[in-house]
Parts: C-alpha cells; sequence; structure tokens
C-alpha cells in the first residue's frame, strides 16, 4: 500500500537470524489514494478515494478501480486514510480480505488476497560500548 507521499506503508514482519540480518515483508496491496481530499473540520470520516491502481497488484486482480470509494474492511468502518493503512499492515500477506466500496453510487464487497512486498535485507551489529 502507498501512503499519501506514494510511499509504501506497512508493519514489517521481521524474521532476524542470529548473523544480525533481518529480512522482512509487508502485506500489499496495491492502490495509491487521493491525497487531495479535505476532511470537513466538523466531520468524523474523510473518504477514502482510490486514485490509481496498480498494474497486476492484488487490487487489480480484484477489480478495484480509480474513483472509487473504501467504506469498510470486513465488518470495520474505516474514518480516514490513516485508519485503512493501519488495518492492511496489521494484517499478513496472503490473506483474503474483504473491502466494502462505493462505485458509480452502488455499494460494492471485493475479495482482495493481499500481496507481499518484500524488503531489502538489513545489516545490524551490536553497538560497542565505550
Amino acid at each position: 500500500m502507498l501512503n499519501t507521499n506514494g510511499h509504501t506503508f506497512g508493519i514489517v514482519s521481521q524474521k532476524m537470524a542470529t548473523n544480525g540480518n533481518v529480512q522482512g515483508s509487508l502485506p500489499f496491496l496495491g492502490v495509491e489514494l487521493d491525497s487531495e481530499t479535505v476532511q470537513a473540520p466538523e466531520a468524523d470520516t474523510q473518504p477514502i478515494i482510490v486514485k490509481r491502481v496498480i498494474v497486476g497488484s492484488p487490487a487489480a486482480k480484484a477489480g478495484l478501480l480509480a474513483g472509487d470509494v473504501i467504506h469498510s474492511i470486513g465488518r470495520t468502518q474505516l474514518p480516514n486514510r490513516d485508519a485503512l493503512m493501519g488495518m492492511i499492515a496489521s494484517q499478513r500477506p496472503g490473506k483474503t480480505i474483504a473491502i466494502k466500496i462505493l462505485r458509480n453510487n452502488r455499494q460494492l464487497r471485493v475479495k482482495i488476497t493481499l500481496g507481499e512486498r518484500q524488503l531489502p535485507a538489513l545489516k545490524f551489529r551490536p553497538i560497542e560500548q565505550p
């Protein structure tokens, strides 16, 4: 998933080997969200509008389209982009989720199997005490 600055977002599922290497992956939806949406000061929610769908991504395979408005995952209402990103980040790659969207004034339920985006391996070394 991309955040409002176009960067991949998610919580890292880490595996640390005894040699200090860290490898991880992120659950991947494959959408860019509209960052131009402005929340009204009196509103509790902000529309989550899909700006772009990455070709070949889980979202594309499930049929998500630019302009779709995401309302919920499963039975959990999503008040804003941060809630959506947090919900996706808390899932594991390969999990199938049901997303409720609004498209052309019709509510649809779309099942999406989250992909996996590998992170580059990181090498850590112990900090030496003075």
